[in-house]
């Protein structure tokens, strides 16, 4: 099976960012096998950037993680999370081919993220 999604973990927390147009919540099964594989525990926060669109209320959402499941709540965080956005800005500049592939963000705006990004 496909994957829309990436894993990377840094600091006790697991980033959890959209590579095309489907959402990772698509596969919230896999996520969880995913981390319960590697034994992860702490919060999860997701960036649905390419699956949801730059200016979407709903990019950036976290919850808790046991090391089994989800918490009950995913809980939509602030746009302008300084520490998601930079997360977001390392990850996407290290993979220009998610965004260059997207269907879900414009022309222009795939080209000024790129330039910004330097990718």
């Amino acid at each position: 099976m496909q994957k829309y999604y990436r894993i990377n973990i840094s600091k006790g927390k697991a980033f959890i960012y959209s590579i095309d147009f489907h959402s990772p919540i698509e596969q919230i099964d896999e996520i969880i096998k995913d981390l319960t594989r590697i034994k992860f525990k702490g919060i999860v926060l997701f960036d649905m950037l390419l699956s949801e669109g730059r200016k979407s209320q709903d990019r950036f959402f976290s919850n808790d993680f046991d090391g089994f499941k989800f918490g009950e709540k995913f809980n939509i965080m602030d746009i302008h999370s300084f520490e998601m956005i930079n997360r977001s800005h390392y990850f996407y500049k290290n993979h220009p081919s998610f965004i260059k592939n997207s269907f879900i963000v414009g022309k222009t705006f795939k080209n000024n993220l790129l330039d910004i990004l330097g990718a």
